[in-house]
């Protein structure tokens, strides 16, 4: 610590200790505690890699979380997770063969996850591309399957709807006989009456870290497992194993 100030290695060995401690502690508790200025507490965590005092804060309490092992939260949906797999691992047998859609806006969180589940099912030979073009409900030459949606409470602007998911898409791929499932953590009628297949995202028990996607993930994983069980049984059955 040769490169840092007298003042910023006295907030350094503070960190630590509240740290090795497992103690989090206010900006305006450490900077009494170290006799500084609180600008001097943020410049010393510039310095050492963070944006400021609050991107520290919720790096520590992430770090702690995941050293507890309470990272992956225990209420993923409202209601039973088994039912909630089993229903979408479902929806993915029925669309072997069909064209689905995985819809994002390009931003917020509903870009990843439909990527990501796009990329899922893929591995199946089911294709659902990631997108949010209202001509990709139109150009299929196959039969309509599943649209999914991810709709996020903390993405909601006021006018702007979810991660850009109107009553207008929702409506359009109900119209042309997609099956329409809905993850979402919001109890709002205008989006949850458009589902064939709700999943409810359990409420955070930590409101300051968004665990929305994680959960999301955690749900698709699960119904991917149930599914390969359910498309094996489906196999079997028809004599093609």
């Amino acid at each position: 610590m040769r490169s840092f100030s007298q003042a910023e290695r006295s907030v350094i060995n503070a960190l630590n200790a509240h740290i090795s401690r497992n103690e989090e502690v206010s900006l305006t508790e450490l900077a009494g505690e170290c006799h500084v200025a609180k600008s001097t507490v943020v410049k010393t965590l510039q310095r050492m890699g963070f944006r400021g005092y609050q991107e520290f804060s919720y790096s520590f309490r992430l770090s702690r979380d995941v050293q507890r092992g309470s990272l992956l939260p225990r209420d993923v949906v409202v209601g039973s997770g088994t039912t909630a797999a089993r229903e979408l691992a479902s929806v993915f047998l029925w669309c072997a063969g069909r064209k689905s859609i995985a819809f994002s806006d390009g931003k917020c969180l509903a870009a990843p996850l439909a990527q990501y589940l796009a990329r899922k099912l893929a591995l199946f030979d089911i294709l659902a591309p990631a997108s949010y073009d209202y001509a990709m409900v139109d150009a299929a030459r196959a039969e309509p399957g599943a649209a999914f949606f991810f709709i996020h409470r903390r993405d909601a602007g006021v006018g702007h709807g979810y991660s850009g998911v109107g009553e207008g898409m929702l409506a359009a791929v109900r119209d042309r006989g997609y099956r329409t499932v809905i993850f979402t953590d919001t109890d709002d009628a205008s989006v949850t009456s458009y589902a064939d297949v709700l999943i409810r995202i359990a409420d955070n028990a930590e409101p300051d870290i968004d665990l929305y996607a994680t959960k999301v993930l955690m749900v698709i994983e699960r119904a991917l497992s149930e599914y390969a069980r359910l498309r094996e049984e489906v196999r079997d059955g028809d004599g093609l194993s």
